[in-house]
């Protein structure tokens, strides 16, 4: 078993780096909202509180000021998700179909929550 480096060790956020190419600048804003969609991904995988925490803020001001962006509300379902708050999440993912009805994602996610909330007949019907 290989120990891991002092980098690996720590938190994901903590490795973020954030580059800009020549000819392209980046603002606050566009830096929050990948920090928060990267965040909310990594929760969601690791089903993570911390990161989950971490990312909320970023997209709750993201999705506030831009209240169409598909992306942000994906991941604020992933946020909500990671943060065991099932009712935001479906409120997040059902936003995000209602901006584009045909993210794969959502309906995915959407289809498996209602199966772990028991709600088969709504989750039959995003399965399908």
């Amino acid at each position: 078993m290989t120990s891991q480096s002092a980098e690996e060790e720590q938190a994901p956020s903590e490795q973020i780096n954030i580059f800009d190419e020549k000819g392209f600048t980046s603002n606050a804003v566009v830096i929050d909202r990948a920090k928060g969609i990267f965040l909310a991904a990594r929760a969601s995988s690791r089903n993570d509180a911390t990161l989950a925490a971490e990312a909320l803020p970023l997209l709750q001001s993201i999705a506030e000021h831009n209240p169409n962006d598909d992306a942000v509300f994906y991941a604020l379902g992933q946020a909500y998700n990671a943060l065991q708050q099932p009712a935001e999440a479906e409120r997040a993912w059902q936003r995000v179909l209602e901006i584009r009805p045909t993210h794969e994602e959502a309906v995915e996610s959407l289809a498996i929550h209602f199966h772990e909330t028991k709600n088969l007949p709504q989750a039959f019907k995003y399965y399908k």
